[in-house]
């Protein structure tokens, strides 16, 4: 069963074009150092919505089960794996105050969903 995490979040103003294009220089870097059962999707910027609180910018991933989030996280601990250092570098230009917009989605097939997981 494979899960799709989709992160929302703003960038700090003024930062727009730098954050493209640190994006744009390690999209591949991203994609070669995500850890065992992720796969990065990429990151959008947002370009219709209704949604108002959930930032101006998406990233994507793919991930094999919910275990997966666990070893995100202790990859991103590794300060000396490229997946801890992109992790740390990307979040320089997040703009993410307490309260601020933001928004986080697990998305798992509808062919694998009990249905009583169906909000």
């Amino acid at each position: 069963m494979a899960l799709i995490s989709e992160q929302g979040f703003n960038i700090k103003r003024g930062k727009e074009e730098a954050f493209q294009k640190w994006t744009t220089d390690n999209d591949g870097a991203l994609k070669k150092s995500c850890p065992k059962g992720v796969e990065y999707l990429g990151t959008y910027v947002v370009a219709m919505s209704t949604e108002k609180q959930a930032g101006e910018y998406r990233v994507l991933w793919r991930l094999d089960s919910f275990a997966t989030f666990d070893t995100m996280q202790e990859a991103a601990r590794d300060e000396k794996s490229a997946w801890g250092r992109l992790n740390r570098e990307a979040t320089k230009f997040m703009d993410i105050p307490i309260g601020g917009e933001f928004s986080f989605s697990v998305y798992r097939p509808l062919i694998d969903a009990v249905m009583w997981e169906v909000s």
